[in-house]
């Protein structure tokens, strides 16, 4: 079979692994994949990709229709290879809109899957924003964002999504326009967590006798980034700790001042974006998830299936991986996450049960990933 499989983005982190994953399943299936993408796939298990490179330029820089513009520049440099593709998927958020430009030259096999829900997602960033001129942006971007998938669900042949909360919205919002969605969540031991993070193993050098983790994306309001640092600051009230906090993002400007403005740069660590971070966590004493909204965090997954306990705000995502009765769930109230954070570090019982219903969790989400989105990409 003939795959493309088209990105704007350039893949290193996160999600973006994920992308990766499928390919090399797919190439192990014996499929002829093509990768169009401004970023080459050349690590040593990614061999046998043809690779297109998809120039990046100021267009895919223009906020809500950059994906759009790139998606016409693709189909416009590789027309002949668009005709010839048996599947096409693309992965992300906005490459759904490139998607109609690729239906215009053919038919056949589109699948987009969809990693997060950009309208929910643009509902909670209007709320949190504190000035009008944010409050309008994050309204016209989840408006014009709804608009455009209901549009494009007609031209795909199918979405997968990673919560049944998501497609229930689709479905609920009439974004699904008849087309399939199917449910496939991220899984608990991903490709690039190693048997050694897995095993544990202290790594976060920090004085104090309890770590307090953060690993993610360094989104302001999105992350609730303030509320990891309101947060700390009281718990340090009462007992002596330190925070690391793994990622990079647009908002660490701003996490750093709001640390030096509650006088606590001597007790974090920002370690920016790093390859080893599942190493470090298996350091953490708790890992503490104080999300506004999430779609369906591998880095909630990869705590639980490490034994590390996970204290997460109270959203729809968490409760999806956590079950909605965990222990370890705590309402958008800073001094409640203190309080259940204090707790689970010097509360042994409270400990032990924490761990144990997580570890029984999470072999739920035990499976090949790669091999199921393959799967769902091919069947």
């Amino acid at each position: 079979m003939r795959i493309i499989t088209i990105t704007q983005a350039a893949f290193r982190y996160g999600a973006h692994t994920r992308h990766k994953e499928i390919v090399r399943e797919l190439l192990k299936a014996g499929h002829d994949v093509t990768w169009v993408g401004p970023s080459r796939a050349d690590t040593e298990d990614m061999k046998g990709v043809n690779y297109l490179e998809l120039k990046k330029s100021r267009i895919s820089r223009v906020p809500l229709f950059g994906a759009l513009l790139t998606g016409l520049l693709a189909v416009k440099t590789y027309e002949d290879e668009f005709r010839r593709a048996d599947t096409i998927f693309a992965i992300g958020e906005y490459e759904i809109f490139s998607i109609v430009s690729i239906k215009s030259l053919r038919s056949g096999n589109i699948i987009f899957i969809q990693r997060a829900d950009t309208i929910e997602k643009s509902q909670v960033m209007h709320q949190q924003s504190e000035r009008l001129a944010g409050k309008f942006w994050y309204y016209l971007r989840g408006s014009l964002s709804k608009q455009l998938q209901k549009f494009n669900s007609r031209f795909l042949t199918k979405v997968i999504v990673q919560t049944e909360h998501h497609k229930s919205r689709m479905l609920e919002q009439g974004l699904a326009n008849g087309l399939k969605v199917e449910v496939l969540p991220n899984n608990s031991k991903p490709s690039w967590v190693g048997r050694s993070a897995v095993n544990g193993g202290r790594e976060t050098s920090c004085a104090s006798p309890y770590v307090v983790g953060f690993v993610g994306n360094l989104m302001y309001e999105m992350k609730g980034l303030d509320l990891l640092v309101e947060m700390f600051q009281l718990l340090r009230r009462s007992i002596d700790c330190e925070l690391v906090v793994i990622g990079g993002g647009s908002g660490e400007t701003r996490l750093r001042q709001k640390i030096e403005e509650l006088g606590l740069q001597d007790h974090c660590a920002l370690k920016g974006r790093i390859d080893n971070a599942s190493n470090l966590m298996g350091g953490f004493d708790v890992l503490f998830a104080p999300t506004r909204y999430d779609d369906c965090p591998n880095v909630i997954l990869e705590a639980m299936a490490m034994g590390v306990p996970v204290v997460a705000s109270r959203i729809d995502a968490h409760e999806f991986l956590m079950g909605t009765d965990s222990e370890g769930l705590v309402d958008f109230n800073t001094r409640q996450m203190a309080e259940l954070l204090e707790a689970v570090l010097i509360d042994e019982g409270l400990r032990e049960r924490l761990i144990a219903a997580q570890n029984e969790r999470v072999r739920e989400f035990d499976f090949d990933w790669g091999e199921a989105m393959t799967v769902a990409i091919t069947g």
